[in-house]
């Protein structure tokens, strides 16, 4: 038989090649540039990506007919069949019994052994080893060429043109990505659409076999791929159901074959990689029993426009809906989200009276509302290429809302802003109008309405003079929290809104210069203008300021006397002066011998950068402490200091030969702070520094950051309060350290990785390092002039991600975050996930402890369980939202 075969195919290809080269060009086989005489000046033919074999072959005019295990090759595409039929000339195709018409890719890597053994693990392609190569670290690595099966279609009969893509199938299967259809009559027009009857669809391999685990039954199904320009040929299709829609009619779900549900018509928008709804429920101590519902509806291609539509039901607070609406567009992105609630319990929903109690106690100044929503509107816009346009408006119903419900979300930012903003880009400096109104009833707010404001960036101006400034003009307003109830701790008195028009110009000169060809020196020089249409004749002092920010808490009733501004001062207007002057040097060596495999290291070049900066800011013409206090700007006041410091950076090269770039694998930053002038509550010697990175290309990752008291000036002697009472300095209890916090994570292999934190903070103040015109290195980010720690914090975290030695279908995941200041794990999670077929059913297991008002411990626990199809990216257990947020 192989014989038989063979003499086919040399009759076949002998017989093309007798034919006269004009029969070949029409019928398609041949392509003119083929023929045609090469830019070399040298001619050269072939075939255009067809060819055939059989165990006969016979020729009737322009047909070809084949017959006993028919393969026929056109581009990336083999067509297999008992029999078949091709016109030469129109390319039109009959074939029958067993057929298969199957798309082939292939591609070449290189691999680790690890990497290699897990492209094994693909049933739907085939690993060939091509060679072995070294890079330039000395690691090992194989040159594999991967052979991948991807999408086909079965039938009894095709018929059809493979030019045009039009075809038809009968007892149709196929099998697109990860996902499985079938039918017993099918057509794909022209334009790609893919029309099945008495079809089923799921992402079960076994739906060939009539065993899925489930399956989406429909009278009709229409499959509509993505659109795109030009004529969809046979080889342009692309059958990717993550770029389909498809809408199916007269819709029965069965599970094991057994009918759950009926649905007249079933919907799956493009983009989306599968159309069932997402699922997942649970129970937790503030929820109780909990089911959650969403599905995502694609409403157009362009703009490129989608909507999730969510249902959840929660036993202990009610039913909740919501939708999410994006809209893109190539300059554009613009977001509606709504989410809301008829909350039945809006103050826990466990039913227990301690619970409820001790979360009453903790918002005594804030009522909670029953119906609860959150309602956020965004849009940006690149109107040209140098204006754009960004905006926000965010209502939230209360203060707690995001906390409940979203507390990722409250986490990373516990209170959005609503604001537009429109920025034009000049050559030379950008122009800037901003608006930021309060919105929200219980936050505190600076509005600016508006503000208008000019950035110039730092560029010469003069011959080696060098210009750096900032104007702003801005209606500005202090709006402080608007309690529900009043304060019955301290003096009973609130913070006061306080408002003043704000005219603000900076104006910094440089001059720099080179000293022994590597050291640089730049000295400084500038002022600034800043003028309020109203001020204060009672003094604030930066203590003041503190008990503001103090008292106005979200939670519980703080004691403290608030002192307000009197606003009975009209116009003010203050001068500041900063002379100060910065050097710095470059020391580099390197080592390009040195070599490590296991720590990605092909050569070493160690950078130095050795830094001083010295500042002086003479007294502004007018107190401060009568200033309105808006931002920073209000409280800039005498400074005397030199910063000394220095940053050790350690690079390597990462990439293959000829495409290598400069690696970060190690940097490390000291820096400490001199004050000539003594500050309130402050020595001259200020805080101590350090910020150390290590990224090696190896999976792993530590960072630290600390901050020493060096200069002596704090007490260091707050205390751990537990079930109310002082427990002395649990942990660190030295008297050096004002921060110190780290990370660590280190994935020792695909599927297991380990990781770790800890994080302290003791009760400090920070002297401010100050400049209007130069930027310091700051480890903590905030108000220079506000940065006041009353209380200690200390936390530690371990994890890990693993897989779980049963089979390598199993995977968990657990984390503790202990409190050492409270003497108890806060926090605990664990989550165990299993992979079946077609499926994953995913388990997450949290506790979270908590004192309430009475002191006592009160744990909240919560389970999850969820079920969800493999094909479906980004639906496992999230480890850090609770039941609403999943």
């Amino acid at each position: 038989m192989g014989l038989k075969k063979l003499i086919s195919s040399i009759v076949f290809f002998s017989v093309l090649l007798l034919l006269p080269a004009g029969m070949l060009r029409a019928a398609g086989l041949f392509s003119d540039s083929a023929l045609a005489p090469q830019a070399g000046g040298k001619g050269q033919s072939g075939l255009e990506d067809i060819d055939a074999s059989a165990e006969s072959l016979q020729f009737v005019g322009k047909n070809v007919i084949a017959s006993g295990n028919v393969l026929i090759r056109y581009k990336h595409y083999i067509i297999k069949a008992d029999k078949a039929i091709v016109n030469l000339s129109t390319k039109d195709l009959e074939a029958l019994g067993n057929v298969e018409l199957v798309e082939r890719n292939e591609n070449k890597r290189s691999a680790t052994l690890r990497e290699y053994r897990e492209l094994l693990k693909n049933p739907l392609q085939r690993v060939r080893i091509e060679g072995f190569q070294t890079t330039a670290t000395g690691e090992k690595l194989l040159t594999v060429r991967i052979f991948e099966e991807g999408r086909y279609y079965k039938g009894h009969k095709i018929v059809g043109n493979m030019s045009t893509g039009a075809l038809e199938f009968q007892d149709f299967q196929a099998h697109i990505d990860l996902y499985y259809i079938k039918g017993k009559y099918a057509t794909r027009n022209a334009s790609g659409v893919i029309e099945v009857n008495d079809a089923e669809i799921s992402s079960c391999e076994y739906l060939t076999e009539d065993n899925a685990h489930y399956t989406i039954g429909a009278g009709k199904v229409k499959v509509f791929p993505y659109s795109s320009e030009g004529k969809k040929s046979f080889n342009a299709y692309n059958p990717d159901l993550g770029d389909h829609s498809i809408w199916a009619y007269d819709c029965i779900f069965k599970v094991a074959n057994v009918p759950v549900m009926w649905a007249p018509i079933f919907y799956k928008p493009k983009d989306e990689n599968w159309g069932l709804f997402n699922v997942s429920g649970g129970h937790s101590s503030d929820f109780g029993y909990f089911i959650k519902l969403s599905k995502k509806f694609r409403l157009s291609d362009y703009p490129d426009a989608t909507t999730t539509v969510m249902l959840d039901y929660f036993t202990g607070r009610g039913v909740a809906v919501g939708s999410d609406t994006e809209v893109n567009t190539e300059n554009s992105r613009s977001e509606i989200f709504f989410y809301g609630i008829r909350d039945t319990a809006p103050y826990g929903a466990s039913g227990e009276d301690d619970d409820i109690a001790e979360v009453k106690e903790a918002t005594a100044r804030f009522t909670i509302p029953t119906y609860r929503y959150d309602m956020r509107l965004s849009h940006l816009n690149h109107i040209t290429p140098r204006l754009d346009f960004r905006g926000q408006f965010e209502k939230i119903s209360d203060y707690n809302f995001l906390k409940d419900f979203y507390e990722d979300r409250y986490y990373k930012d516990p209170q959005p802003p609503t604001f537009a903003a429109l920025e034009y880009q000049f050559d030379r400096f950008s122009a800037s109008l901003y608006v930021r109104p309060k919105v929200n009833y219980f936050n505190t707010e600076t509005e600016r309405l508006p503000e208008f404001r000019v950035d110039v960036p730092r560029q010469e101006l003069f011959k080696n003079i060098y210009y750096q400034g900032e104007t702003s003009a801005a209606n500005l307003k202090m709006r402080w929290r608007d309690y529900d109830r009043a304060r019955t701790a301290g003096n009973l008195i609130d913070p006061a809104d306080y408002a003043a028009f704000r005219f603000d110009t900076l104006h910094m000169f440089y001059y720099p210069v080179k000293l022994f060809e590597n050291i640089n020196i730049i000295p400084r020089m500038g002022g600034r203008l800043t003028s309020y249409s109203k001020s204060s004749r009672t003094k604030i002092g930066l203590g003041d300021l503190e008990t503001m920010f103090n008292v106005d808490e979200l939670d519980g009733n703080p004691r403290g006397n608030v002192k307000n501004y009197d606003q009975t001062n009209r116009w003010q207007t203050r001068l500041i002066g900063e002379m100060g002057v910065e050097a710095n040097s470059k020391f580099s060596r390197s080592w390009s011998d040195v070599k490590n495999a296991f720590w990605k290291i092909d050569g070493v070049r160690h950078v130095f950068v050795p830094y001083t900066n010295y500042t002086f800011i003479p007294n502004p013409t007018f107190d401060k402490d009568k200033l309105f206090y808006f931002d920073d700007i209000d409280r800039i006041a005498d400074t005397n200091f030199v910063r000394i410091g220095g940053k050790n950076r350690f690079q390597t090269r990462y990439g293959n030969y000829g495409e290598e770039t400069i690696y970060e694998w190690m940097s490390i930053e000291n820096y400490i702070d001199y004050h000539f002038t003594k500050q309130d509550g402050f020595k001259n010697l200020g805080d101590l520094g350090t910020i150390f990175t290590f990224t090696p290309a190896n999976g792993l990752s530590l960072n630290s950051q600390l901050i020493l008291d060096t200069g002596r000036n704090g007490d260091h002697d707050a205390q751990a309060y537990r079930a109310g009472l002082p427990d002395g300095r649990p942990g660190i209890s030295g008297s050096w350290i004002n921060r110190w916090r780290n990370s660590i994570s280190y994935s020792i292999l695909e599927d297991l990785r380990v990781f770790a934190s800890y994080n302290y903070i003791d009760a400090y103040r920070e002297n401010p390092a100050y400049s209007m015109g130069s930027t310091y290195t700051e480890i903590e980010s905030s108000s220079y002039f506000l940065q006041n720690y009353n209380t200690r914090q200390q936390t530690i975290s371990l994890g890990m991600e693993y897989p779980i030695p049963i089979d390598d279908k199993t995977r968990g995941k657990w984390e503790v975050y202990y409190d050492f200041e409270m003497g108890y794990v806060r926090e605990a999670r664990m989550s165990i996930i299993r992979t079946f077929h077609c499926w994953e059913a995913a388990v997450e297991v949290s506790s979270e402890t908590q004192r309430g008002s009475d002191a006592q411990k009160i744990t909240k626990n919560a389970i999850m369980l969820a079920f969800y199809l493999k094909a479906i990216p980004g639906l496992g257990v999230n480890q850090k939202q609770n039941a609403a947020s999943e």
